[in-house]
């Protein structure tokens, strides 16, 4: 892989995980869009009285809850360890709650 201004950029990806409280229905809360790579789209209701808000977010990439670590690695890690390995620099940074999946 040659460095090239599009894989020497900050790149943010998003790994979604399920609802801590069970009693959420992740699929009504989160959905990604294979069709739509990166694009992040979350409910939330604000109270019980209240119409549920949509946002939209658009990421480099976007995991779903049944994404494994080693698919993770492979897809967004591996690029980076090969650069280093080609004596770039490169930099992974891993941010979430404890117990999130950040290994």
């Amino acid at each position: 892989l040659k460095m090239s201004a599009e894989n020497a950029k900050v790149k943010v990806v998003v790994r979604l995980r399920p609802p801590a409280d069970p009693s959420i229905d992740a699929a009504e809360t989160v959905q990604i869009f294979p069709e739509q790579p990166g694009l992040v789209k979350i409910r939330s209701k604000t109270s019980e009285d209240s119409d549920p808000t949509e946002r939209e977010f658009l990421f480099d990439g976007a995991e779903g809850p049944n994404s494994s670590q080693e698919a993770m690695f492979d897809h967004y890690c591996q690029p980076q360890v090969d650069h280093v390995l080609e004596g770039y620099n490169a930099c992974i940074f891993a941010y979430g709650q404890t117990g999130s999946g950040k290994t």
